[in-house]
């Protein structure tokens, strides 16, 4: 298991109320929008700090992710 995605895990457990899932509908948006966090945080009235830490938390499980299909396929 990597353990981005295990950090990734225990990160989001103490990341309030909202999960994974509401976070993921939240910021599906965000990757193409070329918005800084800020923007895209003030467009959407989302809290700038939990969208930020979301998005660090996301980025770093597609890499995982993406090194994981690299490996397999490669």
């Amino acid at each position: 298991t990597c353990y981005v995605l295990l950090r990734a895990k225990q990160q989001e457990d103490g990341m309030g109320r909202e999960g994974r899932d509401y976070w993921v509908a939240q910021l599906a948006e965000y990757w193409e929008s070329g918005l800084t966090i800020q923007e895209y945080s003030e467009l959407k009235e989302l809290p700038y700090e939990s969208a930020r830490r979301w998005i660090r938390v996301l980025q770093k499980t597609l890499k995982c992710i993406d090194s994981h299909i690299a490996f397999a396929t490669g």
